[in-house]
């Protein structure tokens, strides 16, 4: 077997819509390697996010986005709900907070797949342990 991953970021449709917005962030790194017609099988998730710290104050913030806590809570539970739901777990991952990211959180989600190595079209195959 070798071995694939498939990465991409949604970071505006999460600060629209935090939960939402995250669930088909992960949700497309999951299809993307399903969707191969190659006999790819996604077999663990991975993220990686960026927000304003959850305590920024309320008053600092505009009415038209959401507040940094609100946002941190959306998105981790939207990425966690769709993967736990489809049996894949997320196996590792990190989290950084600074102001930078208020109103514009990163949203960076992995999915690691299995397929057979005759269906691989890379020259770079690196084996599953």
């Amino acid at each position: 077997m070798g071995s694939l991953f498939k990465v991409e970021t949604h970071n505006h449709p999460s600060a629209v819509e935090p939960y939402g917005g995250a669930a088909t962030g992960i949700g497309g790194v999951i299809r993307d390697p399903l969707g191969t017609g190659l006999g790819a099988k996604p077999i663990l998730n991975t993220d990686v996010f960026c927000f304003a710290p959850p305590d920024f104050l309320t008053k600092n913030c505009r009415k038209a986005f959401y507040i940094p806590a609100v946002i941190f809570k959306g998105v981790r539970a939207g990425v966690a709900d769709y993967g736990n739901r489809l049996g894949i777990p997320t196996v590792n991952g990190a989290i950084l907070f600074d102001d930078r990211y208020l109103a514009n959180p990163l949203v960076y989600c992995g999915t690691m797949g299995l397929m057979p190595v005759s269906m691989a079209k890379s020259a770079r195959i690196i084996p599953a342990i």
